[in-house]
């Protein structure tokens, strides 16, 4: 339901930064990477890592973001967010699991 009610057209990276709220998130870094096909139509899957976040449990969150064309627009098919842990408070690579 994240983009049914959305009135104008966005590309798949817009709609991703839309969707993590990137622009309420307190990270001292955003990186953004979209792939897609190689005729550029097709399904297109967008990464967000956020780094060095104000938190003293998570230090980073990754999205993976699925995107699928539909008319004129994009949906949205599936989405993956993992984490990685302060220092000493948990795992330190891209996992689902909570940090301490």
């Amino acid at each position: 339901m994240f983009l049914k009610g959305r009135k104008r057209a966005a590309s798949p990276t817009e709609l991703a930064l839309e969707f993590v709220r990137a622009d309420r998130t307190q990270s001292m870094l955003t990186t953004t990477r979209a792939q897609s096909s190689p005729e550029g139509g097709g399904p297109t899957t967008v990464t967000i890592v956020q780094d060095r976040l104000a938190d003293d449990s998570v230090r980073a969150t990754r999205y993976v973001l699925r995107f699928v064309p539909s008319g004129q627009k994009w949906r949205l098919q599936s989405s993956v967010r993992t984490q990685r842990c302060q220092t000493g408070r948990g795992h330190q690579d891209f996992a689902p699991g909570a940090c301490l």
